[in-house]
């Protein structure tokens, strides 16, 4: 069964939504000035305190001290530790010295052979792969690349058992429109290894590295998204995933 997460909680009124949604795991982004949802250990021990029993809260890091997250699992802020950034193996190792029994989530940069080994290899006890579009043309209009080595990697992952999250940003109805979603969808209920599937609602953020590259940034002038929005994309993607799976069934 595709399982739910709901990230970026940052205000009370978010926990106050998860807790009607009832999703399996939410996210809190810790010690990320960048971004707008990000959140000191003290917020989130506060949100968490309002958390509804049977919601399992993530941390969100990207390259901070193995002893931030160890802390924050430690005192019960948070049950797994979610990497964005460049933690190998032996920082794994070491996180889960410091916070023995810990469920580490990663995320993998995959542009060659050795990268693909790699996340083959890793300690974690989940992989992340963002599909940011299922249609070539608009993933090609979005990220100036093609979708393939995307979708050719997932199957890879499938292919060698390797339990996987699936992430997808909604931007709006025009980017991700319903047929889309639903496609969406259907890829992934042709995989085995899907653990569960990450709607995350489109904000600007990602508009300083274009900035920085001196690139245009494609979605200039667009709204950020809404939860509620993200929330019926994922409905979407999920109807498409139940359609493949009954079809592989019969």
């Amino acid at each position: 069964m595709t399982r739910i997460k709901i990230c970026g909680l940052y205000r009370p009124e978010d926990i106050r939504y998860v807790n009607e949604a009832r999703p399996d795991w939410c996210g809190f982004i810790l010690h990320f000035p960048k971004s707008h949802r990000n959140v000191t250990p003290d917020q989130a021990r506060a949100l968490r305190a309002e958390l509804a029993p049977g919601i399992v809260p993530v941390g969100v890091f990207v390259d901070q001290p193995a002893e931030v997250p160890a802390a924050l699992l430690r005192d019960g802020t948070i049950s797994v530790a979610q990497l964005h950034g460049h933690e190998d193996d032996a920082y794994l190792a070491a996180l889960r010295e410091l916070a023995p029994g810990c469920v580490i989530w990663k995320t993998f940069q995959v542009r060659s052979a050795a990268d693909l080994r790699a996340v083959h290899a890793s300690a974690a006890d989940l992989v992340l792969l963002d599909i940011k579009q299922i249609d070539p043309a608009q993933h090609r209009w979005l990220t100036g690349q093609d979708n393939e080595r995307i979708l050719a990697f997932a199957r890879y992952l499938n292919a060698k058992q390797v339990p996987v999250w699936i992430r997808h940003v909604y931007v709006n109805a025009s980017l991700n429109p319903p047929e889309q979603l639903f496609a969406l969808g259907e890829f992934l209920g042709t995989l085995h290894n899907v653990k569960a599937v990450d709607v995350l609602p489109y904000h600007t953020m990602g508009k300083v590295k274009y900035e920085q590259l001196g690139l245009a940034y494609p979605l200039e002038g667009i709204p950020q998204a809404t939860m509620e929005q993200a929330r019926q994309a994922r409905s979407t993607i999920l109807q498409g995933m139940r359609k493949a799976r009954r079809q592989t069934v019969s």
